[in-house]
């Protein structure tokens, strides 16, 4: 048996369309990344503060956004508006923060926001009416 070698179509040669390839590949693998990254920046402003306090949740509003679909409207949540409350040294502070729905979050964020009055607030100790919300953060890449 002699060995034939292999040929692609005139049309289609992989060595020419590499880069293209590659670059679909990427994108489709990395697409939840790109998603994360409000969750990071969230956190990453989070981090930032070092004040914490205990807060009560006031009011939890949702963001959705509505698409149409071959087999009909589908409701996508893409965040929640957080209001809160927090007490520092005697005195009372509100606060409210955008919450972005993750990929890889929504299930976490869903819990903390709705099944629980109290949250952990990070706060600036100089002006804490400059804060935020502290949610739990799983990994990107362990829940991928």
């Amino acid at each position: 048996m002699s060995k034939r070698a292999f040929k692609y179509s005139k049309f289609f040669d992989p060595s020419k369309y590499r880069y293209l390839i590659l670059l679909v590949v990427f994108l489709i693998l990395g697409q939840d990344l790109i998603l994360e990254l409000p969750v990071l920046f969230h956190k990453l402003q989070a981090v930032q503060f070092k004040g914490k306090a205990e807060g009560k949740i006031e009011k939890v509003v949702p963001k959705k956004i509505i698409r149409q679909t071959l087999t009909g409207n589908r409701t996508i949540i893409t965040g929640y508006k957080v209001d809160f409350s927090f007490v520092v040294n005697g005195k009372t502070y509100k606060g409210n923060a955008y919450i972005p729905n993750g990929t890889t979050q929504y299930a976490s964020t869903f819990r903390v926001l709705f099944n629980n009055e109290l949250i952990i607030v990070k706060y600036d100790p100089d002006d804490p009416s400059t804060n935020t919300i502290e949610l739990p953060y799983e990994d990107i890449f362990l829940s991928m």
